[in-house]
């Protein structure tokens, strides 16, 4: 499934929210299958299981644009689909969340902690709210 249109509005949904110019930043999202995502979770996190999202921080300013590549983003679109199943809402909510989630992270918000975690689900919230990408 395509999700171009849907990744530019929850972007730039996300840097108003946060105060960025949207033109200043940029990252690189990618999909991968769950076997990669165990990989790729078990090589960095020592977690050997697939994952839904995982994010890995950059924040080098590229000096051919001047903006600041915040890192990656890779979604898992199997388990992303799997998760929406299981939360009664569409995949196009599941991989918004899932984008605006990553994105925080490469912008250093964590859940490390239950108060962290209680402003991550806030943003998140009014983020997707901002863009009628609601749990149905």
């Amino acid at each position: 499934m395509n999700y171009d249109e849907l990744i530019k509005k929850v972007h730039n949904a996300t840097c108003t929210h946060l105060g960025i110019d949207p033109d200043s930043i940029y990252l690189d999202l990618h999909f991968a299958t769950e076997k990669e995502m165990r990989e790729l979770n078990h090589e960095y996190r020592g977690k050997d299981q697939p994952t839904d999202v995982l994010s890995f921080p950059l924040g080098e300013i590229d000096p051919a644009t001047g903006k600041k590549h915040l890192g990656d983003i890779i979604i898992c679109e199997a388990i992303a689909e799997k998760q929406s199943f299981e939360y009664g809402h569409s995949i196009k909510r599941e991989i918004a969340f899932l984008y605006v989630h990553g994105m925080l992270h490469l912008l250093g918000y964590n859940h490390e902690s239950e108060g962290d975690e209680a402003i991550m689900d806030k943003i998140q919230d009014e983020i997707l709210n901002k863009v009628d990408v609601r749990r149905e």
